[in-house]
């Protein structure tokens, strides 16, 4: 017998015997499947708990499925002259999420030293880089 939770509905719960609840020495939830060859332990995923709260222990999904990993991008930039104050990234950030900007490997500081509006990083006045700067800029697209 193999317990496939991903085919629960969100809302569903499956009772489980407590007797096939397994409290490992490790740090994950897990329980024992018993099979014709023998007993498997089986490693829950971290979206499912095993509630032992009640009676009988009952499974339960946590949400219905994994947040996707959203990909950094990193946009090098090199200036071309006095007055590039405007860099256009390959995408726009995800509002939120951390975008770093660097000069020459010095971190720079949003508001203080340049603004974002859509897909577009600009310097502010007095910060303007110079010609041969090196400007990463490093995001997570939407």
């Amino acid at each position: 017998m193999l317990l496939c939770a991903s085919i629960l509905p969100a809302t569903a719960q499956t009772q489980v015997p407590s007797t096939m609840v397994s409290y490992p020495p490790v740090q994950f939830a897990a329980i024992q499947v018993l099979t014709p060859t023998g007993v498997m332990l089986v490693q829950l995923p971290p979206y499912m708990v095993i509630d032992t709260s009640g009676p009988a222990p009952v499974f339960k999904i946590m949400q219905t499925e994994q947040p996707a990993v959203r990909a950094e991008d990193t946009n090098v930039f090199t200036v071309a002259g006095p007055s590039q104050a405007a860099f256009k990234l390959s995408g726009v950030p995800v509002p939120g999420s951390r975008l770093k900007v660097h000069r020459n490997g010095l971190r720079m500081a949003l508001t203080v030293d340049y603004t974002v509006a859509g897909d577009t990083v600009t310097f502010v006045a007095g910060q303007m880089p110079q010609a041969g700067d090196i400007i990463v800029v490093d995001f997570t697209p939407q």
